[in-house]
């Protein structure tokens, strides 16, 4: 959203961009479908679309062809096709689409003979269609050259089947053909449901009328309602048109006469998201009746919305995807999109142009391309309204005044435009500008209108002026902004893809073992903290448990017939051994609890650190999803899944070979039985790891995919609720949550196939024991031990499946651990603390900077970002850098903070080399403000002093430094004011005032700011500069800039490009130096003066719009 200043005067601009200068009709959805053909008293083709009245036209009909019939066309009384009388008709196609009347081929109709065959027939068709009446080629087109928009499916008659496979062939063509159908009103349509589930339809009209049980009756609108309603949410299509007769003698039945459908049905049907319109039969009852022209005003929905937040949002996905935004592919309309949005270059440096990959946030794009690819979206929409949200910040100056001639005062140039901004040189272009405090409308005037008559305009212009005015570049010639432009784009894609492998994509497939990993996992999980310790105390007091269960039955099996031994003393050994048992299945879980704890805890202690010591490179490469995966539900089953499944593991294994033993001594004879089938129950269990470890290991990989698009669509949210997109990510949603659960359902699936085999073989083992009893001589054994050796081979069964079934479980359960091992050993920065080279506890003391031949590159075999880059910052110093996006300005200042490593050369701090700090000694000892004000979820006091080393009183003294005092005190909770996640509840500026306190809490001597900017409105801007200049008046202060006017009070600037320093001098003496970088940069700005005293007194023009500069004093001097 905007930014508000934190002082309590007028602190937002808000700039309403009527950009035509009269009326414009705006229609977001809701046209006229009609059909034209079958009478020649209907006027022709052009003549219909000229009327104005339609935006769809659908020539009817092809009513012979399929099933090797040669196809016919009727347009009945229009010309005959069969004698090429037709060919006319090419021309009012070509007119009508350059009245932006889309026109289609139906098929089928009423009356004919048509059918569809069998799949290759559908394919005949479709290459029939394609060749004569779309984009292909044919020596006898029926209509002339002119290629048709689409095909329309009025299918009536006929075959029920394969029109799902036509639809299918014509829109796998690499030309897009839009695919309508017009199905009966009873849902589903017999002839068209299996094709409109398909999917591929981008507009259905549905016939409601001859159909009595869903159409219009007299003073009954409720079946017509319940069926819309039916259609609007089962059929997966892009509109949904109400298709009625034009006359009451076009149809039968369900005539709805004018005033009934525009006060008391299209009021309810508007209100779907999938509402298209009218579909009309035909165009000759719509001349005999008037019936669109009474219509006609109230079936348009009017102002369909755009947005473009302040904050670039991109999906995880390739650019096309971004852009397109769930619309269908339109070839010409995108390619102008990309023009009108300076992407074409762009796209030709990328590894796959339009489908390159773009990470998540799109961490491989600069700020530029990212805000143009969001601008792209909103153009593509085609949308009535654009809500801009100060869309130009975050691009650089050059990049910023071509997009506003372009985009706003061009693409934009006859829609209505409503721009959130700071940039006060813009406004002399707007038709209307609002003036705005504490979310009320102060003034509402044009610019120069607000500037006479507004003091409080008059002090925010000032204000921009005093902050060394617009930021804006003059036009330069074309040639040489073409030049430019190409070389910036070179440079950026660079430096972002650089930091990726070469030729690759930046989001890898999420990385997952094969196969059997053997005892590893199991090795890795038990070396944690004692947890052999634990898990061998754990199976010896089951042991234990168990020997005293087979002691009691044995006790009573051998005393239950025993005269010398009394019933009560049978009944007493009998419970003591059992209460004595009970205590070692105590001390089991005990040891159990005591594994989980201290391994899980271990797991997590070296995940956290592998993941907080990563490298930068890793989160640009790695989706959220995938680690919050990992920390969450991977985490959890190593926590309360692993540790247990261990213990039941070895306790069923225990218990089933315990049975089998007590089994083999009653009756030795089921040996013959039972060792076989042990074989074969190993067997069946290995045969089932090889699939059900990699259904759960795939059941892992897709669990991220939700997580990334549920975090996604969170932060987006905004966006897709601007653009009516909710129903795509709920559905998108849907389908990732069942792609996740798939591979859970086979694997519970074939578990259960596991168990039902085991159960078997156990069946076996006892019938095999009870038939050895059977016939086996009487008095063989006492009835006790033949009790017992049936009770036990009862047993068998259950502990037989619960052995396997916990060993299966237990072995899908540690591919967490292999998912969290995958994360325990990323590739880790430099250590934070090397004890042997600390600096000294006041370092640095002067704040000297030295970089001698600074080489980077972000990948061993990658080009070098930064090329031998050597200079001094002189301790007190204030830097400027500049240079043109991707010029490595960003990457110096990474590599201050070695968020990577140089490969040549080094960075000497007060004679110190930064790179045999520690990373902790060295990033705690220097201050940045960044573009992208980063707060924390927590209280004021905990963001501006996280380790809680300064007092009340010098927070709100900081508070005070960075006028945020009356804002922060004005809340209740004061400093213990809420901060939600990333600051949302405060205003940009304020955020970035934020930072200034928390940089002046640490005081340290070097202090980075990193475009900050870029991002503020100029009142904020003016505080933070000011700041700096009293509060940091003795520290060296880096500030790399977007911004030229910023860098004019710095002691010397640094002019980057390429990678290479180009110059580093005093800015006036670099300004007067003949082909200076630095000079060039401010010329540009310069040139603007000329226009800028035009701008004030002449009105707006509708020629390319050039803003102004107010800091030719600096210049001048």
């Amino acid at each position: 959203m905007a930014t508000t200043n934190p002082q309590p005067t007028f602190l937002v601009l808000f700039s309403l961009l009527l950009l035509s200068l009269t009326p414009t009709t705006l229609s977001s959805g809701g046209g006229i479908s009609v059909y034209w053909g079958q009478n020649g008293n209907e006027g022709t083709l052009a003549e219909t679309c000229a009327t104005g009245k339609f935006s769809y036209v659908n020539i009817a009909f092809l009513n012979k062809f399929g099933s090797g019939q040669t196809p016919g066309l009727n347009l009945a009384g229009h010309c005959n096709p069969a004698s090429g009388g037709c060919v006319s008709v090419s021309s009012g196609i070509r007119q009508c689409q350059k009245l932006g009347v889309k026109v289609m081929l139906s098929l089928g109709g009423g009356v004919g003979s048509y059918a569809l065959a069998s799949v290759a027939d559908a394919r005949n068709v479709s290459v029939y269609l394609w060749n004569n009446f779309l984009g292909g080629s044919s020596s006898s087109r029926p209509l002339g050259d002119a290629v048709l928009d689409g095909i329309d499916f009025d299918i009536e008659l006929g075959s029920t089947k394969h029109w799902d496979d036509l639809a299918t062939f014509l829109s796998a063509y690499g030309r897009k053909v839009y695919l309508t159908g017009a199905p009966q009103c009873p849902f589903p349509d017999r002839f068209l449901g299996s094709a409109l589930n398909t999917g591929l339809f981008d507009y259905v009209w549905v016939q409601f009328y001859n159909n009595p049980p869903c159409q219009y009756s007299a003073g009954n609108i409720n079946n017509l309602l319940n069926s819309w309603a039916t259609w609007t949410t089962s059929v997966k299509a892009g509109k949904i048109f109400l298709g009625l007769p034009a006359a009451k003698q076009a149809a039968g039945s369900g005539f709805i006469p004018a005033d009934v459908l525009t006060g008391q049905i299209l009021p309810v049907i508007k209100q779907s998201t999938k509402y298209g319109g009218v579909m009309l039969w035909s165009k000759f009852w719509d001349d005999q009746s008037g019936y669109s022209s009474l219509i006609k005003s109230s079936i348009q929905v009017y102002g369909n919305i755009a947005y473009v937040s302040q904050s670039a949002w991109i999906q995880t996905g390739s650019i096309r995807e971004n852009i397109l935004f769930g619309s269908a592919l339109d070839n010409d309309r995108y390619q102008e999109t990309l023009e009108k949005c300076s992407l074409v270059k762009d796209l030709e440096l990328l590894p796959y142009g339009d489908l390159t990959e773009i990470g998540e946030r799109g961490v491989n794009l600069s700020g530029g391309q990212k805000q143009r690819i969001q601008l792209a979206r909103a153009l593509y929409q085609d949308a009535d309204i654009y809500l801009l949200d100060d869309p130009f910040s975050a691009v650089d100056a050059h990049t910023a005044t071509s997009l506003f001639n372009e985009y706003v005062m061009g693409a934009l140039s006859t829609k209505t435009v409503l721009l959130v901004t700071h940039q006060v040189d813009f406004l002399p272009g707007f038709d209307s500008v609002l003036l705005m405090s504490d979310g009320e409308i102060l003034h509402a005037a044009s610019y120069h209108q607000l500037l006479a008559s507004s003091l409080e305009f008059q002090d925010i212009v000032n204000a921009h002026k005093e902050t060394a005015g617009s930021e804006r570049p003059a036009e330069v010639s074309s040639s040489q902004k073409h030049a430019t432009l190409a070389k910036e784009i070179r440079n950026t894609y660079n430096e972002n893809n650089s930091k990726t492998s070469g030729g690759d994509q930046l989001i890898k497939q999420e990385e997952r073992e094969v196969g059997d990993t053997g005892i590893r996992p199991y090795v890795q999980y038990l070396s944690q903290n004692k947890g052999y310790l634990f898990l061998s105390v754990a199976t010896l007091c089951h042991l234990t448990f168990v020997i005293g269960q087979i002691l009691q039955n044995t006790w009573m099996a051998a005393n239950v017939d025993n005269p010398h031994v009394t019933t009560l003393q049978l009944i007493t050994v009998y419970l003591v051994i059992g209460c004595m048992s009970t205590l070692f299945l105590l001390g089991r879980s005990l040891c159990t609890v005591a594994l989980g704890l201290q391994s899980s805890k271990s797991l997590f202690s070296q995940l956290l650190n592998s993941l907080f010591r990563a490298p930068m490179s890793f989160y640009d490469s790695t989706p959220l999803g995938r680690i919050l995966s990992r920390v969450s539900s991977d985490l959890s089953i190593v926590d309360l899944d692993v540790p247990f499944s261990f213990i039941f593991c070895v306790g069923a294994t225990t218990n089933f070979y315990a049975n089998l033993t007590v089994l083999a001594v009653v009756t030795w004879q089921v040996l013959f039985v039972s060792v076989p089938m042990v074989y074969f129950a190993i067997r069946l269990q290995r045969y089932y790891f090889a699939s059900a470890k990699e259904l759960m290991r795939i059941n892992g990989t897709t669990k991220s995919l939700v997580a990334n698009h549920l975090a996604e669509t969170i932060a987006g949210s905004m966006t897709i609720r601007a653009f009516e997109e909710e129903d795509r990510f709920f559905v998108k949603n849907l389908d990732l949550i069942d792609i996740n659960a798939s591979p859970f359902f086979h694997s519970f699936a074939a578990n259960e196939w596991l168990i039902q085999r085991l159960e078997t073989f156990s069946a076996i083992v006892l019938s095999s024991s009870a038939l050895c009893m059977v016939l086996l001589p009487p008095g063989t054994f006492s009835s006790g031990f033949i009790g017992m050796a049936l009770s036990y081979g009862l047993s068998l069964n259950m502990s037989l499946v619960f052995s396997i079934q916990n060993q299966c479980t237990l072995a899908n359960y540690i591919i967490s651990v292999e998912r969290l091992n995958q994360y325990m050993h990323i590739p880790s920065e430099a250590p934070e603390v090397i004890e042997e080279n600390r600096p000294p506890v006041n370092w640095p003391t002067l704040g000297k900077v030295e970089i001698q031949d600074l080489q980077i590159r972000y990948r061993p075999d990658a080009p070098l970002v930064l090329r031998g880059i050597s200079c001094t910052f002189e301790g007190g110093h204030k830097i400027g850098i500049v240079g043109r996006t991707g010029s490595g300005k960003t990457t110096l200042i990474g590599a201050l903070f070695r968020l990577v490593e140089p490969v040549g050369g080094k960075i000497l701090v007060d004679g110190i080399d930064i790179s045999m700090l520690g990373l902790h000694d060295l990033r705690s000892r220097f201050g940045i403000i960044p573009q992208d004000p980063t707060l924390f979820n927590g209280t004021v006091r905990y963001n501006l002093d996280p380790l809680s080393q300064h007092t009340d009183q010098e927070i709100w003294e900081v508070l005070g430094k960075c006028q945020l005092r009356e804002v922060v005190q004005e809340k209740e909770e004061g400093l213990d004011s809420l901060v939600v996640e990333d600051g949302s509840n405060w205003s940009m500026g304020q955020r970035q005032l934020f930072c200034l306190g928390r940089a002046l809490l640490r005081r340290s001597k070097i202090l980075v700011l990193d475009e900050a900017t870029a991002s503020i409105d100029n009142t904020t801007d003016l505080i933070l500069q000011r700041t700096i200049r009293t509060e940091f008046a003795d520290c060296t202060v880096i500030t790399v800039a977007h911004r030229i006017p910023t860098v004019m009070d710095c002691t010397m600037v640094l002019a980057i490009s390429d990678g290479k320093l180009v110059e580093y001098d005093e800015p006036m003496k670099l300004m007067n130096r003949d082909s200076s970088l630095f000079g060039k940069l401010v010329k540009e700005y310069w040139c603007c003066v000329q226009t800028s005293s035009h701008s004030e007194s002449e009105p707006r023009s509708s020629e390319t719009y050039r803003p102004s500069l107010a800091f030719q004093n600096r210049v001048q001097a």
